[in-house]
């Protein structure tokens, strides 16, 4: 099982080579990319907690299990800080109350740090930001 911060190198460059691509490149800078690089550098840098982590845990991986309850599927195990697995929770609601707020909300449910929760969606906007073009979302 590996750690937190290989997942990232490999997502950032398995994802970044997508900013190649005119229509993904038009909307996401390579500044922002840049920054997002440098965020999660320093998240985990800084990481003072170490947890076994889903490592891909979206609402997508996330099923009604009945009486059982949530069942986490489709797992890319690692190690690493305890907000990692949380960060979907903050971006996919951050529309309706806002990231900061939403970051609240995450944090005090599951008990974790929420400027670390929030850092953690800073890095992860930009990375969901390609999925939803590269899937042509945005085209009508």
């Amino acid at each position: 099982m590996g750690l937190l911060r290989g997942r990232c190198e490999e997502f950032f460059a398995r994802i970044g080579r997508r900013l190649a691509e005119p229509e993904i490149g038009a909307r996401i800078s390579e500044a922002a990319w840049e920054r997002a690089m440098r965020r999660c550098e320093r998240l985990l840098d800084t990481e003072t907690k170490t947890v076994l982590l889903h490592g891909d845990l979206h609402l997508g991986n996330a099923l009604d299990g009945g009486q059982r309850g949530l069942m986490a599927i489709d797992p890319k195990a690692c190690l690493g800080d305890p907000c990692f697995d949380a960060v979907d929770l903050v971006v996919a609601g951050a529309g309706q109350e806002g990231g900061a707020a939403r970051c609240e909300v995450v944090a005090a449910a599951c008990g974790l740090d929420g400027d670390r929760l929030f850092g953690w969606s800073q890095v992860i906007a930009p990375l969901l930001a390609v999925a939803y073009l590269a899937t042509g979302a945005t085209r009508r």
